[in-house]
């Protein structure tokens, strides 16, 4: 049997079902988390814009509209609370600064090469503009298709596509030159 579609678990939440909304929260939270994680440079803010984006998804599902997908509005409450949070903080934490966190299972050897290949792309990701680094990891991190990622950033199909092929070049160029 195919699970419920998250519109129809919102429409529960909304018609005397409130308890529902937990099945999208447990849904969506990696995926939220790890998208506010990747986006934001500050790691001590996270927690705090991972319940604004719930927050403000609980208090707004009367406005869902149904004009997109349930994922593709909550993505775009959590890229609107990063945009507000950047405009607030106005201050970057150097991602040299971030713990990198310690995997099991892999060798030393392993983990120091894998640990250097994620320094060095998250290093890149944070040279990109803003937008260029939400254009890839909406399309690589999150999986999402051009048609969300135009939704998102309020661009076209063509435009959505024509950012994340320059981000791709410009993080190729800011790697070339690293041995990974």
């Amino acid at each position: 049997m195919e699970p419920e579609s998250d519109e129809a678990v919102l429409a529960r939440s909304l018609n005397a079902e409130p308890e529902a909304f937990e099945i999208l929260v447990e849904r969506y939270e990696r995926r939220i988390y790890g998208l506010l994680w990747r986006l934001s440079s500050d790691r001590s803010a996270i927690d705090d814009l991972y319940q604004q984006v719930w927050l403000k998804a609980w208090n707004g599902r009367i406005s869902f509209k149904g004009n997109s997908r349930f994922g593709t509005w909550l993505y775009a409450i959590a890229m609107n609370e990063v945009r507000a949070w950047r405009r607030r903080a106005r201050e970057y934490v150097p991602i040299e600064d971030v713990p990198a966190p310690v995997a099991k299972g892999p060798s030393a050897l392993d983990r120091l090469l894998g640990r250097a290949r994620k320094e060095a792309l998250a290093s890149a990701l944070d040279q990109l503009a803003a937008a260029d680094r939400e254009s890839l990891v909406l399309r690589f991190q999150q999986g999402l298709d051009y048609e969300e990622i135009a939704r998102l950033t309020k661009s076209n199909l063509a435009q959505a596509r024509l950012r994340n092929f320059r981000a791709i070049r410009r993080l190729k160029e800011l790697l070339k030159d690293r041995e990974l």
